[in-house]
């Protein structure tokens, strides 16, 4: 179903151009959308950014640039108020060439002041997504804590990291899900069917030999989805997975990563030279780096490159298809995000998330 609506109430919608990119950050995070229009000191129009564009920004840039001006699309289509048939026209023509979940145009008075927006609801689109969550390791990092229960059913607060993965990937709209299981396989059967086999459709796939953290998704290749939303289930982070999504509907990539942005400070003065040669010293800089952080989407047909039941771990898999010349893109996550693979990072991931 596509749903046309204005939007009149837009204080959270709209940021001034000279907002430092964090705190511009913080305001898209509060909105329920994700985008943001750009006004200048006198209110008026100049342009928008999208969640899409915030992340294709910081593969390039840093998160603490001064403010928004690199990022600004000032040739974004707007609509003028009072012209309802013009507009709709406007976004239709714009939702034939974009492949996102929504769409909008800003809608100006004559001094191009921003009245209210129009949106374009397009969720539709998650009719041919599935979710498919890693549960089948031994998960051996946690040591003694997964004797008894598998790592997917240690808890976080009052929540499993099973439950926490299932509610975040549902408030997204897909309601499809498949479970790789093998170790303690019928406990998280239980669990879930206690839990969500009224409010979702969970299928299991077992494995007969533990097939690493790719090999499973062979189970799936035939299964009546063109894209799948894929994760490891001992991962916990506060991103929106609908901007995830609404990243990957807007490109052409073949597989789209989730990377982590991870900063480590170095102790020491670090020596830049050439050939042998003093430049200066960097005293105690700060280091970023891209981590994959175990959320993934993928076209379906990749899933025929891999062979049945062999192991077959991520990282080897990603290779594989970029050999085969696959498309695969990269998403910046600057949100808060924990791999909780050993008792320490269980207890950080109590102490930082709900």
């Amino acid at each position: 179903m596509i749903d046309y609506y204005y939007l009149r109430k837009t204080n959270k919608e709209i940021c001034e151009f000279n907002t430092p990119i964090k705190k511009f950050i913080k305001k898209l995070n509060n909105s329920k959308y994700l985008f943001q229009i750009i006004i200048d000191e006198n209110k008026k129009y100049i342009g928008t950014v999208t969640d899409g564009d915030l992340r294709r920004f910081l593969i390039k840039y840093d998160i603490n640039q001064k403010n928004l001006k690199k990022l600004i699309n000032t040739k974004s289509i707007y609509g003028y108020i009072n012209d309802d048939k013009k507009n709709i026209e406007k976004i239709k023509k714009l939702s034939k060439v974009t492949r996102s979940l929504i769409d909008f145009i800003p809608i100006l008075d004559s001094n191009k002041i921003v009245k209210k927006i129009l949106i374009l609801d397009k969720n539709y689109k998650l009719n041919n997504f599935a979710c498919f969550i890693f549960a089948g390791g031994k998960g051996k990092r946690m040591r003694s804590l997964n004797t008894v229960l598998p790592k997917p059913l240690l808890k976080i607060n009052n929540s499993t990291l099973l439950d926490k993965t299932i509610k975040k990937i549902s408030n997204t709209g897909i309601n499809n899900f498949f479970l790789s299981i093998n170790y303690k396989k019928n406990l998280i059967k239980k669990n879930l069917q206690s839990k969500f086999s009224n409010k979702f459709n969970i299928e299991f796939v077992e494995e007969i030999n533990f097939l690493g953290t790719a090999g499973s998704l062979h189970l799936v290749k035939n299964k009546n989805f063109e894209h799948f939303l894929v994760m490891n289930c001992d991962v916990v982070t506060n991103l929106e997975l609908s901007s995830f999504i609404e990243y990957y509907l807007s490109t052409n990539f073949d597989v789209l990563i989730g990377a982590s942005i991870i900063k480590y400070n170095i102790p020491y003065g670090v020596i830049n030279e050439t050939e042998g040669k003093f430049l200066n010293i960097h005293e105690k800089p700060d280091k970023s780096f891209k981590v994959s952080s175990g959320i993934y989407i993928f076209r379906k047909e990749n899933f025929s490159l891999i062979k049945a039941n062999k192991y077959l771990d991520m990282p080897k898999f990603l290779s594989d298809l970029s050999a085969k010349k696959k498309n695969i893109g990269i998403f910046p996550i600057y949100e808060k995000w924990l791999d909780v693979g050993t008792p320490k990072s269980l207890i950080e991931g109590k102490k930082n998330f709900k």
